[in-house]
């Protein structure tokens, strides 16, 4: 759910943007905190494949710079998050095909393991 806000800061308007951030903040703030934060990223040429792969109409004619910010935007949500002491891992999945290689799966499942075995969740 976290991650409507960053989505909504690049498609709203700043007006429209301001009413969903109110919204938002009303609707969530009684959620629990997660446990922890997983964020998969990949280089922009694989994102634009697994995105052509899904082959979504709304998706067919999204730009790089749209993408590009995105990114960035995740990676600043995750130096956030960890300045503030919150569990989370970020995934490079450039190179890794986890839905169809099992080597891969287990890769990535290991490093959620990892992240969580060495986790007080009582802290959070």
């Amino acid at each position: 759910i976290y991650k409507n806000k960053i989505f909504a800061r690049n498609t709203l308007n700043d007006a429209e943007y301001d009413k969903f951030s109110r919204i938002y903040d009303i609707l969530t703030e009684d959620l629990i905190s997660p446990d922890f934060t997983v964020i998969l990223d990949a280089d922009l040429s694989v994102l634009k494949q697994r995105i052509a792969k899904r082959d979504r109409s709304f998706e067919a004619n999204i730009q790089d710079s749209y993408l590009l910010k995105l990114k960035e935007d995740y990676a600043n949500y995750y130096h956030s998050l960890k300045s503030e002491g919150h569990a989370v891992l970020w995934v490079d999945t450039t190179d890794l095909d986890f839905v169809q290689n099992e080597a891969d799966y287990t890769y990535v499942f290991n490093q959620i393991n990892e992240l969580i075995g060495g986790h007080n969740h009582e802290s959070i």
